[in-house]
């Protein structure tokens, strides 16, 4: 069943293991089921085993399987340390056209935009310390002031009004992005407000 092979794999990756990397260094889907029978592995996704002892980093592991998935809106307000509310379900954005039916099942917010921009992503860190990549807080606020946004809006006021008080705010960059998602008029609103 090469355990050794699979509970080392599992260790370099604070027991997390992908199927698609087990694969790569010659564990076959059968061992990693093998694994699941005598209890050295736990299924924890599709594709996705943790050791029993591990603690399941669920924004990573869902980042990981789907990897054009950027954290958004409420959950990258969360991750970039606007917000306190810890998501109770998370938020991501997708290229359009995106086929996200395995996504949706995963009791996800889907989100659509026609490009994601590698200047637009930044890495945040989950509490289990692994990177994950998530929208910039200004792109973050502007997608929060579309009208196409459903989700909490005491949540996006909370992050709008730590953005203003924090000592790392870009206003110009964040009328920039407001200019882009012609939400400048609603931006600008809340600035005038809070600042």
């Amino acid at each position: 069943m090469k355990s050794e092979l699979i509970q080392q794999l599992a260790a370099e990756n604070d027991g997390i293991l992908f199927s698609r990397e087990a694969v790569k260094r010659g564990i076959s889907r059968e061992n990693l089921r093998l694994a699941v029978q005598a209890g050295l592995l736990e299924n924890a996704g599709r594709g996705v085993y943790i050791t029993p002892d591990a603690l399941p980093d669920d924004s990573f592991i869902l980042q990981s399987m789907y990897n054009d998935a950027i954290f958004s809106h409420e959950t990258a307000g969360y991750y970039l340390g606007y917000t306190t509310r810890d998501p109770i379900i998370y938020c991501v954005t997708v290229q359009s056209g995106h086929n996200s039916k395995l996504l949706k099942r995963e009791d996800v917010k889907v989100y659509y935009t026609k490009e994601i921009k590698p200047e637009d992503i930044v890495e945040a860190t989950t509490i289990f310390g692994r990177n994950i990549r998530c929208f910039n807080i200004e792109k973050t606020i502007c997608d929060m002031c579309s009208p196409r946004f459903y989700g909490d809006k005491d949540v996006a006021l909370e992050i709008l009004k730590t953005y203003v008080r924090s000592g790392n705010k870009d206003v110009s960059k964040l009328m920039y992005y407001a200019t882009t998602a012609k939400v400048e008029k609603t931006v600008r609103g809340y600035m005038e407000v809070l600042l």
